[in-house]
């Protein structure tokens, strides 16, 4: 594990068995309902267009603007539970890693998606990731720059949380970019975060 090559902390059991993450997984239980429910919807939208196929009359007419209606929420939904059962799955099988991050704008849209960089104790990066950061998060982190906990694969991604593992959120890796050098300037604030990110205690935050 790439964390603990750096010499960064690594959780001993995984990371559900801290009480915030056990506690996010737990309210989102109700995501088994949601998925019963889309897979039951799915026969039923097939048997309308293929019922469309056949059908000749002025109903055809109302029962595709219905369709059209339907499916892009129940697209919408399907995705998200599949990502939420892809978080949890790796949060029931995986340890928290604590990384020093620098967290800046994606394409520099102010309103979507965050860029995340994972840093070495150099300040080099060493894996960039898009992540729909929590704002409180995102405004908490002063010029970027913090710790975050990462639970996953560092080549596909994984699941983030601020310190303490409450409300996790998905991290996609961004493929493209070259790894970038140490920003000038960051140097001292990114060797102290790397020093607390390879003392980090997880004893007061398990479950």
């Amino acid at each position: 594990m790439r964390a603990r090559e750096l010499g960064y902390a690594v959780s001993d059991g995984p990371a559900i068995s801290f009480a915030a993450t056990a506690q996010a997984v737990a309210e989102r239980r109700s995501d088994r309902w949601r998925r019963r429910v889309l897979l039951a919807c799915y026969p039923v939208l097939a048997a309308a267009a293929a019922w469309l196929g056949f059908e000749t009359g002025p109903e055809k007419g109302i029962i595709a603007f219905l369709l059209a209606g339907f499916l892009p929420p129940l697209l919408l939904g399907a995705r998200s539970v599949g990502e939420r059962y892809k978080r949890r799955t790796l949060l029931e099988n995986g340890p928290w890693q604590v990384w020093p991050v620098r967290m800046e704008l994606y394409a520099g849209n102010p309103y979507g998606p965050r860029r995340v960089v994972l840093l070495r104790p150099d300040g080099s990066a060493e894996r960039a990731f898009k992540a729909k950061v929590p704002e409180s998060v995102w405004l908490g982190y002063t010029d970027g720059l913090g710790l975050l906990w990462f639970c996953g694969d560092l080549r596909f991604g994984g699941v983030m949380a601020a310190p303490g593992g409450s409300a996790p959120w998905s991290a996609e890796v961004i493929e493209e970019e070259a790894r970038e050098s140490g920003r000038p300037g960051e140097e001292s604030v990114v060797d102290e975060l790397a020093r607390e990110a390879m003392r980090s205690v997880f004893r007061e935050w398990l479950a």
